[in-house]
């Protein structure tokens, strides 16, 4: 009976161990429908909820696994895609990529990631396939971009150009590359406000793109420098050329510390090589051939001062393009190297063609930027090319003031801008309250018709320290009297623009030399070659000379920025060695023979001197 009665006691505990089973499963069940009917019913819901989780969590998963959240980015950012039906969907690329080729890309793209850059070499490219609506498209690939920004995560950028006569959106050269590279939605804004003056710019939109069977989720798509970009704009075909940047980014003087040359010697368009995009194509056409002639005559006539700019360019477009760029602040489509121009047959003159804008790196202040390039002041110096572009600024600033053109610019904005925050949540509309006082400062500016000097140019910050002296100084007694010893130092152009004694007591100051021929001018010395000196005499100064200092003042040659130094005194060199001074009784001892006989003034020698 009491064995009986423990298996009674227990059957209540059996019958509920599976009941309980039952309802975990009921409601975990119940629970998975209720959030796929969320995800599929209240997109915008989940959306809202996403960016919240990314407001507070992002940046730590990001940091903890970048990958990992790219990942989560792209997935579900396709599901908002699929499931909001007020988000337009975008067009979807496939590229197939054999994996023998794909294996190079991968080679290349460690490389990079090792070296800090992307160098581009002439065996880069790859061979593949794009399908696009129903179509397979032969194509050749390489990866892209300078800096590995366009390396990192899972949105690598490619060039693409497609074989067989075939293309996509009507191109057949282009680049695919991470939205955020290029701005993400400002790009196209740029751009649209340039086409009101008819101002060159390649297409730029967005598609999904998968690689390989892997989603990379949103890419921007920019249209290359070809055929099809002028005849989109009615323009006859023709060349579009460029300075070429290579040896910039060869180079190894960079005053950043960066492993390449920005700052250095061949960061200046006047000491770059001009070439032609396509340059095969241009080889194989007389036409073409002698076009490129024409363009890289009046490109480098501008460039050597033998041509004004209006002479060289489309004043219009150009200063339509400066303009333009000037009221937004994108100042990184003025720089040299991102500058590309097309030799208008009709008009024999080279129009401007944008690129690159990046106006999320733009400077949202009123200073202007086209003082922070070198050729955009040169261009702006010739008179029809500034009238040009004071009165690009001054329509621009007309639009913005009555509204039409932040109207303008959010129309374009929110045709990109509902597809790409569903990948990328946190991006905000761009912030175009800075136009208001920008424009406003460079009217007054551009008002007093000050023509840019090109003498008070910007220069990158760390310039002035980048070496501890420009020059070797001294003072040397020469001749009975005080000179200054000046010797090169450094590889750069240096001049000298005072030479000054100091009262350190009262501040006063004194020309210290009687020349009249400042500034002098100092060449750049090589790596391990030998300076060039130069002695310039001293007007010494009345009273009490300990109460005055010397001070040089100098700076690099083509910069508006100078520095003072404090010779200190040096010795000339000797061009023969000396005798030993010594008293002769003393220089005796010290050998341990030989005697000085005082009474007959004569040295005694002994036997081992002798020998």
């Amino acid at each position: 009976m009491k064995i009986a009665s423990r298996h009674a006691a227990r059957k209540p505990a059996l019958a509920a161990g599976p009941l309980l089973a039952r309802i975990a499963l009921i409601t975990a069940g119940t629970l998975i429908v209720l959030a796929i009917a969320l995800l599929v019913l209240q997109p915008t819901a989940v959306q809202s909820g996403l960016r919240s989780l990314e407001v507070r969590w992002g940046n730590a998963f990001r940091q903890a696994d970048p990958g990992l959240v790219d990942k989560w980015s792209i997935a579900t950012g396709a599901y908002l895609r699929q499931f909001s039906g007020d988000i337009p969907e975008l067009p979807e690329v496939v590229l197939d990529i054999p994996f023998a080729e794909m294996t190079k890309i991968y080679a290349k793209r460690e490389e990079a990631l090792a070296r800090g850059i992307l160098v581009q070499g002439e065996d880069d490219f790859v061979r593949g396939s794009m399908r696009f609506v129903g179509q397979t498209i032969p194509i050749d690939l390489r990866l892209k971009g300078d800096w590995n920004d366009h390396l990192t995560g899972r949105k690598w950028s490619f060039r693409v150009h497609i074989r067989d006569d075939q293309h996509l959106f009507g191109m057949r050269r282009f680049s695919l590359q991470n939205p955020n590279t290029r701005g993400f939605q400002s790009e196209e804004m740029f751009f649209q406000m340039l086409k009101r003056y008819d101002v060159l710019v390649p297409r730029y939109t967005f598609v999904e793109l998968t690689l390989n069977g892997d989603s990379m989720g949103i890419m921007a798509v920019e249209e290359f420098f070809a055929t099809e970009l002028l005849e989109h704009q009615q323009r006859r075909d023709g060349v579009i050329i460029r300075f070429n940047e290579n040896l910039a980014w060869s180079a190894r003087d960079a005053i950043t510390g960066q492993s390449v040359g920005w700052g250095g010697a061949f960061d200046y368009y006047k000491n770059a090589p001009i070439d032609p995009f396509g340059s095969g194509r241009v080889t194989r056409s007389p036409v073409l051939s002698e076009q490129y002639r024409i363009a890289e005559g009046l490109l480098r006539g501008f460039t050597e001062g033998k041509l004004q700019a209006s002479e060289a360019f489309d004043v219009e477009r150009l200063g339509a393009f400066l303009g333009t760029a000037e009221f937004f602040g994108a100042w990184h489509t003025t720089v040299w190297h991102n500058m590309r121009f097309y030799l208008n047959p009709v008009s024999l003159r080279l129009e401007p063609v944008a690129f690159d804008v990046t106006l999320q790196e733009g400077l949202w202040d009123t200073v202007s930027i086209t003082q922070k390039s070198r050729i955009a002041v040169d261009m702006l110096r010739d008179q029809q090319v500034w009238q040009r572009y004071k009165y690009v600024l001054r329509d621009l600033a007309a639009a913005w003031e009555d509204g039409s053109l932040a109207e303008d610019l959010r129309r374009v904005e929110d045709l990109h801008l509902p597809a790409l925050r569903t990948e990328f949540r946190m991006l905000p509309r761009y912030p175009l309250d800075y136009l208001g006082p920008r424009s406003a400062a460079l009217l007054a500016w551009t008002e007093a018709d000050a023509i840019p000097d090109p003498d008070a140019l910007f220069f990158l910050p760390r310039e002035m320290d980048q070496y501890p002296v420009l020059l070797h100084l001294g003072l040397v007694e020469l001749q009975g009297q005080d000179w200054l010893r000046i010797d090169t130092a450094i590889p750069r152009d240096v001049r000298v623009t005072a030479i000054d004694w100091v009262n350190s007591a009262t501040g006063q100051r004194l020309p210290a030399t009687a020349t009249n021929s400042l500034p002098l001018w100092f060449p750049a010395r090589g790596i391990t070659a030998s300076g060039q000196r130069l002695d310039v005499a001293l007007v010494p100064v009345s009273g009490d000379a300990s109460a005055w200092t010397l001070e040089v003042t100098a700076g690099l040659d083509g910069r508006n920025w100078t520095r003072s130094f404090i010779p200190q005194r040096v010795y000339p060199a000797l061009d023969a060695a000396p005798s030993p001074q010594l008293p002769l009784a003393r220089l005796l001892r010290s050998h341990g023979e030989g005697a000085l006989d005082d009474k007959l003034s004569r040295v005694v020698i002994g036997e081992g001197l002798g020998r």
